[in-house]
């Protein structure tokens, strides 16, 4: 009875509203169009309008009318809008129950009416967003989505942003940012979002503190992931004529470019922001209009693997000049006007080929390959910065643009000389997510355990043995001898509840009852900036969801594992899956991970960066030459330094504990020869701590990667690893971990008028066989064959070749080394015991242009298919300027 008493309420609730509501609004609305406009502007010229939750209410139920009367919608805005701005003038709701009132009685008129409703509401706020570059994304890589956000109401807003993003593993992560905007107010904000190798889209939700969402919509970021592009950036006053680089099929037509405008104001202040460019091109521009972060931030993003391609030609001063000191070993002649013949292939030198008259500037590029060039005039210039290249051109791209139009395979050839072959073929395998690396070793980096809880086996064991012991042979004759055999059992009860108790309390100390976490902090310090980079590992002993709040100063990511999935489009219907949500407000970022399974680990990245302002970090003089160490270095952490150690280019020197505020000399420290390969030997070799080893074997790998003329210096704060860090907030939460901290510091390479250096610094041409150049190392099997250029910068006098101690290092070459006899045509072997030589007995193997050949046939036993290191090969000479 009771409930069909309701339903007559709700029925005679219907056609109340249907009878009477709706025809009285439709009559009265002639008198709201009029009167209604006159109060709301009468009240608002009085001041008394207060809050915009009901107009929005007002607006909700004009929309819902509108839908459900089939009536002129600008007639209802008006009558309804009128009503809505006279009630909140008024202020006769505040907060968000007409919000939600107004969406309730839009649902009834429609019920009224049998009509469906769909509940819009209606942002306060608006926002404007593009992505990437013109709004081209490539996955893998963290891609800048710009958003501008306007408050269209009359009160603040306080909420958030959130972007959910499908990363490399195929789980979702959402990032979530407090907005607090004024009325009236506009601000434009960048965030730096992951993107998976196989994402497609981001999803976006805009929620106020209420949880009412105001904007809910997919951003299809239209990339194509069975294809793999070269994204190039223009950086010129003229981008137009540099637009021949855009739609550039490369590698056998694996790589297709895709070219983008660059400017100075937009241009990024964090190499994250570059993080999408493969190369940027920078021609026909003052470079000078980058300020300092941009600057940095540019030579950033090169050191951790872009190809920056400088063009010079008549603007020389202004696409060179500012890097001219780093980048050069003599300062270039201006540039003359020459004929330039850029055919390659079958048309290179035939008589009817295309000369080009161009302004053209020779450069003496520090450690450069000439990778194109023009009978002896080098065309292209490229020299390694660390993981990146740096690539010099002798004429401006700008001035090539006609030539180019009527040669389509000219950009080809640019673009494919400044990759090489090793980096397109990295590039074009990259859509498919097949490189772990980073994964792998920031994996390996922090998942040692806590070695303190370590279960006591030796106690486990006695206590086994003890208690096979007592239950067995001891306590059956004990209670035999006594007549109470019977009892036995009741003993062997009392005994296994004893020994448990036991194994219970010696094994306390290896439980987890609450979140964990393992770090590893390198802190970098130069001149003007301070930046620390953490590795987080987070693990959780239950299978349920858990949070940490982390310091607001730190930028968060996940670390994911590539695990490549083609996929056309993404489903982000509710309920999004989230695995991990990154939450970002004023007091701090909260990190909540799903559940994902006791004791998983999940890895988090965390970044911050601020001004040097106490001079922190290492300081000193170095010279090094050959296995001559001079200076000395100081501490200027404001704590003490433990294991610490400079790291050379095929060097390495133990420097021990340094406390703050102290300086150690150098001149008797011992110089140690290793390979550019085994990172976990070498990082033995500079502590006995194995949880430190790992660390400065990463930092080897990941930082110090390819040739460099400074030395790294670096150290361990001296903590207790045990205690929780402060970058975790929750008290309750134990982590323990080390802190690396590092400098980087310019070496000198003299003695007397002597100069000292790597023939490394320029690549060796390889001739045959197969070498790795980051690593030194050659592949057993064929021979490996290689042309060393000495260099033409000084008057040579000798040839160096200095081998790792293979006492301490595994996977060495061993076998015979001979050089190709110009005089004879053949190749002599070398006495592998001796290391240096005079260039009176190199004469016959030294070519006109200055180089050497090796031959390298490995005679160890190492299997087919191992990588051994090569020697380092250095020469010695005299250099008018070498002091300076």
């Amino acid at each position: 009875m009771k409930t069909e008493s309701i339903l007559k309420v709700r029925i005679f609730k219907k056609k109340l509203i249907t009878l009477v509501l709706i025809p009285a609004i439709v009559l009265l609305l002639p008198f709201f169009s009029y009167a209604g406009t006159s109060v709301s502007s009468y009240m608002a010229a009085w001041g008394m309008s207060r809050g915009n939750s009901l107009g929005t209410a007002g607006a909700h139920v004009e929309r819902l009318i509108a839908e459900a009367l089939e009536e002129t919608e600008s007639s209802i805005l008006t009558g309804i809008t009128s009503v809505s701005s006279y009630m909140a003038a008024r202020g006769m709701s505040s907060g968000n129950s007409s919000v939600t009132a107004g969406a309730h009685a839009g649902r009834l008129i429609a019920e009224a009416t049998d009509e469906t409703a769909t509940v819009d509401v209606i942002s306060p706020v608006s926002i404007e967003l593009s992505y990437g570059f013109e709004n081209n994304a490539k996955g893998g890589r963290y891609m800048p989505l710009n958003i501008i956000y306007t408050n269209t109401g009359i009160v603040d807003f306080d909420g958030s942003i959130s972007i959910y993003s499908r990363e490399s593993d195929d789980r979702i992560s959402e990032y979530r940012n407090e907005i607090i905007l004024a009325r009236d107010q506009s601000m434009k904000v960048t965030y730096y979002i992951p993107l998976g190798i196989s994402a497609t889209s981001l999803h976006l939700k805009l929620n106020d503190n209420d949880g009412n969402t105001f904007i809910d919509r997919d951003i299809n970021l239209g990339i194509d992931a069975n294809n793999a592009q070269l994204f190039v950036g223009v950086l010129s006053d003229t981008p137009e004529r540099l637009s021949y680089f855009n739609d550039v099929s490369l590698h056998y037509g694996l790589l297709r470019s895709r070219a983008f405008t660059l400017d100075a104001d937009s241009f990024p202040r964090q190499s994250r922001g570059l993080d999408m460019l493969d190369v940027i091109i920078i021609s026909n521009y003052k470079i000078r209009n980058l300020d300092e972060a941009q600057s940095h931030a540019l030579m950033e993003w090169v050191s951790s693997g872009g190809v920056l391609v400088l063009g010079t030609g008549a603007r020389i001063d202004d696409t060179l000049g500012r890097y001219a000191p780093e980048l050069l070993d003599d300062m270039y002649e201006m540039p003359e006007i020459c004929d330039v013949n850029f055919s390659t292939g079958p048309d290179m030198g035939r008589p009817d080929s295309e000369y080009v008259e161009i302004h053209c500037a020779e450069v003496d590029m520090h450690g450069g390959n000439v990778v194109a060039q023009d009978n002896g005039l080098p065309l292209l210039i490229a020299s390694n910065k660390e993981n990146g290249l740096i690539v010099v051109s002798a004429y401006d791209f700008a001035d090539t643009a006609d030539y180019a139009s009527r040669h389509k395979t000219y950009p080809v050839d640019v673009l494919s000389a400044c990759l090489g072959e090793d980096r397109m073929d990295y590039l074009a395998g990259e859509v498919y997510g097949s490189d772990n690396t980073r994964y792998d070793s920031i994996s390996a980096l922090v998942s040692t355990g806590d070695l303190s809880r370590i279960p006591p086996i030796g106690i486990y064991a006695l206590s086994i043995a003890a208690f096979i012991l007592l239950a067995g042979p001891v306590l059956y004759l004990f209670l035999k001898q006594r007549s109470f055999s019977a009892l036995y059992r009741v003993g062997v009860v009392i005994l296994s509840v004893f020994f448990t108790i036991i194994i219970y309390l010696v094994g306390s100390r290896t439980r987890f009852d609450n979140t964990f976490y393992n770090f590893s902090t390198i802190i970098e310090a130069d001149e003007d900036t301070v930046a620390e980079t953490t590795f987080l590992n987070l693990r959780n002993p239950y299978n349920k969801k858990y949070s940490v709040s982390v310091s607001p100063e730190y930028t968060v990511y996940p670390v994911r594992k590539n695990t490549a999935v083609i996929r056309t489009a993404e489903d982000w219907s509710d309920p999004i899956d989230v695995s991990t949500l990154i939450a970002r407000a004023v007091g701090g970022v909260n990190i909540t991970v799903g559940e994902v399974g006791a004791f998983n680990p999940q890895y988090f990245s965390m970044e911050k960066a601020a001004d040097n302002e106490s001079g922190a970090g290492f300081s000193g003089e170095v010279n090094i030459y050959g296995n001559e160490l001079k200076g000395e270095i100081s501490n200027n952490f404001d704590y003490d330094v433990t294991d610490a150690a400079m790291i050379f280019f095929g060097k390495v020197v133990k420097l021990g504990d340094i406390p703050r505020g102290q300086t150690v000399r150098l001149d008797d420290l011992k110089v140690v020869n290793v390979p550019l390969s085994s990172g976990r030997e070498v990082a033995g070799l500079l502590s006995e701590d194995e949880e430190k080893a790992g660390v400065i074997a990463f930092y080897r790998d990941m930082y110090v990667n390819g040739y460099s003329t400074d030395v790294r210096v670096i150290g361990f704060k001296n903590e207790d690893r045990a205690a929780a860090d402060e970058m975790v907030r929750n008290a309750d939460i134990n982590g323990r971990g080390l802190t690396m901290v590092s400098s980087t510091l310019y070496t000198y390479n003299y003695s007397d008028d002597r100069l000292y250096q790597s023939v490394l610094v320029k690549g060796p041409a390889v001739i045959s066989g197969d070498y790795d150049y980051r690593l030194n190392t050659m592949t057993v099997g064929a021979p490996c064959v290689l042309e060393y250029h000495l260099g033409g910068d000084m008057q040579l006098l000798n040839v160096i070749f200095e081998w790792a101690d293979p006492a301490s290092f595994s996977r060495l070459f061993t076998g015979s080394v001979s050089l190709y006899n110009y005089s004879t045509g053949a190749y002599d072997k070398l006495d592998t015991d001796k290391t240096v030589y005079d260039m009176d007995s190199l004469s016959q193997y030294l070519s006109p242009s200055n180089t050497i050949t090796a031959r390298y046939s490995y005679e160890g036993d190492a299997p087919v298919g191992e990588k051994v290191a090569l020697p380092m090969v250095c020469v010695v000479g005299t250099e008018a300027d070498a002091h300076e």
